[in-house]
């Protein structure tokens, strides 16, 4: 990684949901690297770094950050959150848009769901060691013509699929979409995503961050504090604040399936805490209907308040998706506030027995 890259990288970090985990240049390098669903209609492939050029890259939480990170970056470098709405039931707003939710209180509908979540069966049976995790994952990148400065901003939708082992080995592969919602010039986004799939397969120690499992399944405690004194720990310290829980919650289930006893937990934890807001029924990109709830976050991202939201299915107590939104702002934005800068639906997790099984 350039020292130009590290630097937007740096910049742009409060508005990484899994910004609590630090890694060195060498993790962060392998994680970027590492890329998880490959396409049935193309061959996986090698990734090929994009071409340096005169285009400026970079995510886009609120527009000021991006701008900063425009004036430090020499050459093509990105640093990507990702973007999609929330659909509520009916068809979905457009992508940068949040539909209005009013919010009640949440613990009743958490504690039913913790009841729903423990009369599930076991997600890990014998000789399963291998968690699988399929995600559709939408980014807002904006980006900016080093010779012309003119902007632009495009979401770029990603297919992820990987596989991490208990024994710290695995496979993924990423399979990039074209480009959706372009504004300003899309040649710079076109460019990065039209090398089709990308794969990278780990042994024994070999992977980054973003590639080991964060924790490990029999790690997780499931009683309500202790899972959320781990699950919102920062450099070592429980942070003790909702936002960081919700940030934990995030990067575990885009690493593994939980058991229903954790998954308890984990509901119950939430509903302990009068700032986790209930904001009614949604549908995700997925086309699924869930039961959506929410906190604020006014820790990740300075001169910004942000909404960390999760949605769980009614009947199995599943995770559905995540998102977290701008809702306020010193900043220009690219799109009237609220606005999405990270949407994750998890399409299908699973406990497999072997890595690149499907299951």
């Amino acid at each position: 990684m350039s020292t130009d890259e590290r630097a937007v990288r740096d910049l742009l970090a409060p508005h990484d949901p899994a910004a609590h985990l630090r890694v060195d240049d060498d993790q962060r390098a392998r994680a970027r690297v590492a890329a998880l669903a490959a396409a049935e209609t193309a061959p996986p492939r090698a990734h090929r770094p994009a071409r340096r050029g005169r285009w400026l890259l970079a995510a886009a939480a609120g527009a000021a950050a991006a701008a900063g990170a425009a004036a430090v970056v020499a050459a093509a470098g990105v640093v990507a959150v990702n973007a999609a709405p929330p659909a509520y039931a009916g068809p979905p707003p457009p992508p940068l848009a949040v539909a209005p939710a009013e919010l009640h209180d949440a613990r009743d509908e958490l504690l039913a769901l913790a009841e729903t979540a423990e009369d599930r069966p076991a997600a890990r049976g014998a000789g399963a060691d291998v968690a699988y995790v399929h995600t559709s994952e939408w980014t807002l990148t904006a980006s900016q013509n080093a010779d012309t400065d003119e902007a632009g901003w495009g979401v770029l939708p990603v297919d992820r699929r990987v596989w991490r082992s208990l024994e710290d080995s695995g496979y993924a592969v990423e399979q990039p979409q074209p480009p959706e919602h372009l504004s300003g010039d899309p040649d710079p986004l076109t460019q990065l995503f039209s090398e089709g799939p990308t794969e990278e397969e780990w042994g024994d120690g070999e992977g980054g961050n973003g590639m080991f499992l964060t924790w490990k399944p029999d790690t997780l405690p499931t009683d309500p504090d202790e899972l959320a004194a781990r699950l919102s720990t920062v450099h070592g310290v429980d942070s003790g604040s909702s936002a960081q829980l919700f940030a934990g919650i995030q990067t575990l289930y885009t690493e593994m399936p939980v058991e229903p006893e954790v998954q308890a937990g984990i509901l119950r934890a939430l509903a302990d805490r009068d700032d986790v807001r209930f904001a009614g029924t949604a549908t995700d990109r997925e086309g699924r209907e869930g039961l959506l709830f929410l906190t604020e976050d006014r820790e990740s991202a300075e001169g910004e308040v942000l909404q960390r939201r999760l949605m769980f299915d009614p009947e199995t107590a599943a995770p559905l998706y995540h998102e977290t939104v701008v809702v306020r702002s010193e900043y220009a934005t690219p799109a009237d506030l609220p606005l999405v800068n990270n949407y994750t639906a998890l399409v299908e997790t699973a406990w497999v027995e072997e890595v690149r099984e499907a299951p």
